[in-house]
């Protein structure tokens, strides 16, 4: 990995991020797209995919099964918050 890549990786506070897309999430039980998180808070598609990521590694988020339409035209995952008490108090 670069030291360029590195810097930017620790730049960024990666467990605020989280909990802000986990608090969109959970405010919104019909859920959201990777690409809708990324236009409500004006972060890259990298850095939410990869908070995405995380927060679902943890449990804390889930397929719905439904897709939606993102800007470009593609069908994409819409996720939801599980039913687990952690994810409430992230």
């Amino acid at each position: 990995m670069r030291q360029t890549s590195i810097d930017a990786y620790r730049s960024v506070d990666h467990k605020t991020i989280r909990e802000l897309l986990l608090a969109i999430l959970n405010d919104r039980p019909c859920g959201l797209t990777c690409d809708q998180l990324e236009t409500l808070t004006r972060r890259s598609h990298q850095t939410v995919s990869a908070s995405l990521h995380a927060i679902r590694k943890k449990g804390l988020i889930e397929d719905s099964g439904e897709r939606r339409p993102t800007r470009s035209g593609r069908q994409a995952i819409v996720w939801v918050t599980t039913d687990d008490e952690y994810s409430r108090v992230f």
